[in-house]
């Protein structure tokens, strides 16, 4: 690569910033060069295959010294990752998070509102590897909703370590002060980030997360999500009473409770209370009862229905309690999701 000309050179480490494949396209504009020049500079690593054309959607031909003798590709792949490191490697340390931060920015500014989420993963890895230039307060709250963008689909891809990285990185620019500067995305990422925790299994991580809910989170409300993570991580540790002491303490505080030591008696109770409560509904028609809005309401049905198979195992005698209490919910109140 070295023994390329200068702006060869230039270019293919600005290609290898973009990543692996790159855009011709994308490459000119951070380049501040014409498409035909930045593809013109790129013949000498393609003769030598150390790149190769990965499309054809240009049809402009490129005049070199013998004439038109090709057309110019859309598309360009190193051939192996190494090259594309060594390439990286050759630009200055001090430069790097500059073109990362022109980069994530152009593929935020250039990337249509519906296509974001497609591309969200190119925006933010950019971006993140220019952290230390990204000073603005407003800035950094808008990368850190961007990194919880990211790791909300990395969750979805069960990418579980890359989503908690994502939050992590989302919590790191906020800062000490996000709490009372952007509360609600703050909320997001550490609840976020205690769920990906718990799935990744390192439940030291998952507690220092749930923690800091714990003691910032204003409501019962903001709460739940990092409460079922808990009822969760307890039930994948067999700590099957502390997930069901859990679930009980978090369903008092939104006005739902239970006996201490259900028996026969509350469940016959409990059946003849739910059958009057049905007697003039026709079970095909339950499915069009109106959907759940209630907040609180909510929050009980997410809880109740995280502790059914704990119930099971721990107080038997609670299960069908649990069951009459989501129908009777559900009757008053429209179906949950």
């Amino acid at each position: 690569i070295q023994q390329f000309d200068d702006k060869t050179q230039q270019v293919l480490q600005l290609g290898a910033s973009l990543g692996n494949p790159f855009k011709l396209e994308t490459l000119a504009r951070v380049c501040s060069l014409t498409i035909e020049d930045t593809a013109a500079s790129l013949q000498q690593a393609v003769a030598d295959g150390l790149i190769v054309p990965m499309g054809n959607s240009y049809e402009v031909l490129v005049e070199q010294e013998a004439g038109p003798t090709g057309r110019l590709v859309d598309e360009y792949s190193f051939i192996h990752d190494r090259i594309q490191q060594a390439a990286y490697s050759l630009i200055n340390e001090s430069e790097r998070q500059a073109i990362h931060r022109q980069v994530g920015l152009h593929f935020l500014e250039n990337t249509p509102d519906e296509r974001k989420q497609e591309k969200i993963f190119d925006i933010v890895n950019q971006l993140n590897l220019a952290q230390a230039l990204i000073i603005n307060q407003t800035d950094r709250a808008e990368v850190a909703e961007l990194n919880l963008e990211a790791g909300r689909r990395a969750k979805r891809s069960a990418a579980f370590e890359a989503a908690l990285k994502y939050y992590q990185i989302g919590i790191k620019l906020l800062g000490k002060d996000g709490w009372k500067r952007c509360y609600d995305l703050n909320l997001a990422l550490h609840s976020e980030s205690s769920e990906a925790a718990y799935l990744c299994a390192d439940y030291d991580k998952m507690q220092i997360y749930s923690q800091a809910v714990m003691m910032n989170a204003k409501t019962l409300l903001d709460k739940v999500n990092v409460y079922e993570v808990e009822i969760e991580a307890n039930k994948a540790q067999y700590k099957l009473m502390e997930a069901l002491k859990t679930a009980l303490f978090v369903l008092r505080g939104l006005g739902i409770r239970f006996p201490a030591k259900p028996n026969k008696l509350n469940i016959m109770l409990g059946l003849l209370d739910t059958k009057l409560a049905m007697i003039d509904k026709r079970i095909e028609n339950l499915v069009k009862l109106p959907a759940m809005v209630d907040p609180y309401i909510l929050a009980s049905m997410q809880i109740l229905n995280r502790i059914g198979s704990v119930a099971y195992f721990v107080k038997p005698d609670l299960l069908p309690l649990v069951v009459f209490r989501i129908l009777k919910l559900s009757l008053r109140h429209g179906n949950a999701p």
